[in-house]
Order: structure tokens, then C-alpha cells, then sequence
């Protein structure tokens, strides 16, 4: 049986690698070495929100993936149902959510998301390499 940081870093790793040689690889290794300090500043729930806000609609850009994938591990970490925005937002608003469940949660990402940079350090071409 895998740890839950095993699956931490698989399902990163994964995520990463669906970022090489694409066209966004460079700006979503640079705003992914950031999100580890966006969340601790500004909160889960506003970096969220940031995100969703800088996603094109329609069109992937590094913000809209990054979001994809943070839904994607709490959906896989069994905090979602599914992996979409709308469904986050909805959970948080419910009365059953307490602050400690916020929190909780607001941790699971924040270790996701430093194995999200650590992995994408490594692997993907970044802005201040070029």
C-alpha cells in the first residue's frame, strides 16, 4: 500500500509530464514554483480564485492548467466528487464545511503543491533557464 505522500508525488509527476514540450511548458513551471507561497499568503480559496480568474475560457493556458490540476488531485484525494471549480466553491459554501475541514484540505494542497514544484524544478524548462 502507497503512503499518501506516494501518491502525492505520483499524481505530480504525472501532472508534470503532461506539461513537457508544450507550448505553456516554461510559464507553468514558473507560476507552479510560485504556487507553494500563493497559497500560504493569500489562502487556498483566493489562489483558486486567481487562477480561475486568469484562465482563458476556452483556450489552455498555464493558469487553467495549473487549477485543472489542483481540482484534479483533490478529486483524486477523495475532497471532491468531482474535478471542477464550480463544485469546490460549492463545498466550501455548505454548512457542514468547518474551518478545520479548510484547513485540512488547505494542507493537502500546500503539500501537493510543493511536490508540484519540486518535480517540475527537475523536469520542465522554466522562464530563468532560457
Amino acid at each position: 500500500m502507497r503512503s499518501k505522500e506516494q501518491e502525492r508525488v505520483s499524481i505530480a509527476y504525472e501532472f508534470v509530464e503532461s506539461v513537457k514540450n508544450k507550448e505553456i511548458e516554461e510559464k507553468y513551471a514558473s507560476l507552479v514554483k510560485k504556487l507553494p507561497a500563493m497559497i500560504v499568503h493569500n489562502g487556498l480559496l483566493a489562489t483558486l480564485a486567481f487562477l480561475k480568474a486568469k484562465s482563458n475560457n476556452g483556450k489552455e493556458n498555464e493558469h487553467s492548467l495549473l487549477l485543472k490540476h489542483i481540482l484534479e488531485y483533490l478529486k483524486k484525494a477523495n475532497h471532491l466528487k468531482d474535478s471542477k471549480y464550480d463544485s469546490f466553491i460549492q463545498l466550501v459554501n455548505t454548512e457542514s464545511f468547518t474551518t478545520e475541514r479548510y484547513l485540512h484540505i488547505t494542507r493537502e494542497v500546500l503539500n501537493f503543491a510543493v511536490w508540484l514544484k519540486r518535480i517540475a524544478e527537475g523536469e520542465l524548462k522554466d522562464d530563468e533557464q532560457v
